[in-house]
Parts: structure tokens; C-alpha cells; sequence
């Protein structure tokens, strides 16, 4: 999976030695989004989001080319590229919902995709730097109540298209309905090797 995550934010050989070795003390280093857990059921929990101030980007076609286009949009900004004012401290995880479906053989192609940061919590709306490219939307995401399934491996187009029906049929187990489409979490870079990578299938509840 040829992804670009985090480890670009982050700039520097400790980063990079971090995701071959130990990438969950690099995840450690990195702020997460705040939520309150309120059903566990490996490999599922249910939480509770905070509200959640994000940067976003979407664009069209095949899910991995997408994002590797779609990610230095949203890495220019955070390191203040193109735009004045302070670089902002990257997060843990990138976080990619495909917003329609359409699918061939394996792979899902002709997807409008949405690539997303959660900005660190030491921002606000109103301090947050502007982006100067138009593409960027800065939103704020209400609370919401997400399920969440982790698996390890590398986060290719099987991998996802395994576990989301899984996540599906615990909802329906617990008499719960999903909300929108699947989003996804990457937490590793692609340095990581795919044993210990760590990433996520999640689902809106209602």
C-alpha cells in the first residue's frame, strides 16, 4: 500500500526509524483525536467523539492514486507551505472515507474520495491559519458516536473490503444502524512493515 501518512509530517531519520521499530511509540508521539469509549468487543469499540476541528480535501478516482494526490494539498497547509503564519503539529490518524461506491473486481475506482486531519486541540476556528488554497475546507465535525474496527496488515482495497462487512454485521448484532458511507484510519506510514501496521474501519452510528 503506497499511502503517505503522518511520518511525512514529521520530517526528520527518528520519525522514520520510529515506524520500522516501534511505530506505536511513534503514534505516542503524535496527538489522536479525543473520544470516550463506550462498548469494547475486540476487535470493535464503540466511542464517543469530542467535536473534532478538521482540514479536508476530496478528489475523484481510483482510491490509492487519489490519496497520493490528495495528501500533500493537506500537508502544505499544515507546514504552512503556501500560506502565512505557524506551521501546525501533525496528528495521528489520516483519515479517508470514499464518499460513493463503485467497484471492479477488488479495487474500488471512480470514487470521490474525502482525505481528512483532525487539527490539534490547541486549536480553534477562529485561530486556526487560513488555507490559501481553496480546495483545503476547514469545518467543525459535531459529537458523534463511531464504531470502530482495528485490524493490523497493510490497509489495501481486500483488507477494507474484508472488514467492513464485518463491522456491518456488529452493528446488526447490537441492533445499531450505520450512518453514510465506511471511513478509514491509517496510523503508519508505509515504511511500517505490514505486521505492525495499525489501522481502522469505522462507521457512523445513529
Amino acid at each position: 500500500m503506497g499511502i503517505v501518512t503522518t511520518i511525512g509530517q514529521i520530517g526528520h531519520v527518528a520519525g522514520q526509524g520510529l515506524a520500522l521499530v516501534a511505530p506505536s511509540a511513534l503514534r505516542n508521539r503524535l496527538e489522536q483525536p479525543r473520544y470516550e469509549v463506550l462498548l469494547m468487543d475486540k476487535p470493535v469499540q464503540l466511542r464517543r467523539y469530542d467535536p473534532q476541528l478538521v482540514a479536508e480535501v476530496s478528489g475523484h478516482g481510483d482510491r490509492e492514486t487519489t490519496v497520493r494526490k490528495l495528501y500533500p494539498i493537506l500537508q502544505d497547509f499544515i507546514a504552512a507551505a503556501h500560506r502565512p503564519g505557524p506551521e501546525i503539529e501533525p496528528t495521528t490518524p489520516m483519515e479517508h472515507a470514499p464518499l460513493s461506491l463503485s467497484q471492479a473486481g477488488d479495487a474500488t475506482t471512480g470514487v470521490t474520495h474525502r482525505l481528512r486531519f483532525v487539527m490539534p486541540s490547541d486549536w480553534t476556528l477562529e485561530t486556526l491559519p487560513r488555507p490559501k488554497d481553496d480546495r483545503i475546507r476547514i469545518r467543525t465535525l459535531p459529537e458523534r458516536m463511531v464504531a470502530a474496527l482495528t485490524f493490523d496488515g497493510a490497509p489495501d482495497d481486500a483488507a477494507i473490503q474484508r472488514h467492513e462487512p464485518e463491522l456491518r454485521a456488529w452493528l446488526a448484532a447490537q441492533g445499531m444502524a450505520a450512518e453514510g458511507e465506511c471511513e478509514f484510519a491509517y496510523y503508519d506510514p508505509p515504511v511500517t512493515p505490514d505486521a505492525l501496521r495499525l489501522n481502522e474501519v469505522r462507521l457512523e452510528v445513529g
